[in-house]
């Protein structure tokens, strides 16, 4: 059975600077996620939705690969990637500094 490393198939997308805002073009892909707002450092739904992703990813994978029968046509194995997040602003430019209106 194929299974795929998206840190190891999608490089560039990992590897981006910890320091410095980055803008990548991501292609189309298929993912979980949760939606929130505000510093997700002062807001317990951040944590309990990271929690979420989590559980539900490994859950998932594992599922899938313990009963053939629930399989997809184009099922494949993956390793779980690292969090990502997508944070924006709306009507304005995104500032770093504005956590509490980051979503």
């Amino acid at each position: 059975m194929k299974k795929i490393d998206f840190k190891k198939e999608y490089r560039t997308l990992y590897s981006a600077s910890q320091k410095k805002v980055s803008y990548l073009e991501v292609p189309d892909m298929k993912y979980i996620s949760v939606d929130g707002k505000g510093d997700p450092n002062e807001n317990p739904e951040f944590q309990e939705g990271i929690e979420a992703l989590y559980g539900t990813a490994y859950t998932l994978k594992f599922m899938l690969k313990k009963n053939p029968e629930l399989q997809l046509k184009n099922y494949f194995d993956f390793v779980i990637p690292p969090l990502e997040a997508i944070w924006w602003m709306d009507g304005q430019e995104f500032d770093v500094e504005k956590k509490d209106e980051w979503k």
